[in-house]
């Protein structure tokens, strides 16, 4: 029986690949109601979205997870190989501990379905230089499924789930129980100026959104990101250049949004549909 060929990250050959892809299927999979209700509930969701248990009242080096998502810093979903699951930190990353080894509860905590190596809940540290110098990139020379960054322009009760690219996943607005206000704050500027920060500013904002919707490129992950609630949205105005579908949108109505995700999927991306949609005052 031949062992199945594992795609290996050339820049960064410490990513489980498999495990990276599937958690960031998960973090776009997560509905408004996994996201926007209290803070406990939608902080499971994102443990199971990153590959990880809960593991809230387990001992800090057997897979404790109580942190995770839940400060300022412990906010990047990483996977990992085996291999460098049991890398120590050896200086390099400003504000961690030389030494640190997270091995074994990586072990423990990571959701075997989502395919070999590991998952954990890596500092954010040194992620608003380029390429990023924090705990993912560093020690386990792995990409991130995903970060999580608090946005400043909701006043920092909303967040964004964005990829090792800076591209927004997903977002949510919880509720009751958040991590304190100086957590938020902290998070949102440990990535200030990077390209992890744009999503949170544009996404969040009470302004209208703009987003370009290529004919050839749209694919499944669209029409779950819509399907998600990521935009609450009313239509204002439709146009066409160059094979490019431009939906100039606000953050106003969720069924509408629901309603175009279901659209697309179901016609492929045909969205001459769109043109007869009512404006909504």
């Amino acid at each position: 029986m031949e062992t199945p060929e594992v795609e290996v990250d050339s820049e960064y050959p410490g990513t489980a690949t498999q495990r990276l892809n599937a958690a960031v299927c998960r973090a776009k999979s997560l509905a408004p109601e996994q996201l926007d209700g209290e803070w406990g509930q939608v902080r499971r969701w994102l443990l199971w979205a990153a590959g990880l248990r809960d593991l809230s009242t387990a001992n800090r080096d057997q897979g404790y997870t109580g942190h995770c998502f839940n400060d300022a810093v412990h906010c990047d979903a990483t996977t990992m190989v085996a291999a460098v699951s049991h890398n120590t930190h050896d200086g390099q990353i400003r504000g961690i501990e030389v030494g640190s080894q997270l091995g074994p509860s990586i072990h423990i905590a990571s959701l075997r379905e989502l395919g070999p190596g590991g998952s954990w809940c890596t500092c954010i540290n040194g992620s608003h230089t380029e390429p990023p110098t924090d705990v993912a990139h560093v020690q386990f020379r792995s990409r991130i499924a995903w970060k999580l960054v608090w946005s400043a322009t909701s006043d920092y009760t909303s967040f964004v789930l964005v990829d090792d690219a800076g591209k927004l996943l997903n977002y949510g607005t919880p509720s009751m129980n958040l991590p304190s206000l100086r957590e938020r704050r902290t998070n949102y500027k440990m990535v200030q100026g990077s390209k992890y920060v744009v999503a949170a500013d544009q996404c969040c904002s009470r302004q209208s959104l703009e987003i370009t919707l290529s004919r050839d490129e749209v694919t499944h992950p669209l029409a779950g990101v819509l399907e998600a609630g990521i935009l609450e949205a009313e239509v204002l105005e439709h146009s066409n250049d160059n094979r490019s579908d431009s939906l100039k949108l606000s953050r106003t109505s969720r069924d509408l949004v629901r309603t175009i995700s279901r659209e697309i999927a179901r016609l492929d991306v045909d969205v001459e549909f769109v043109r007869g949609l009512p404006t909504l005052g």
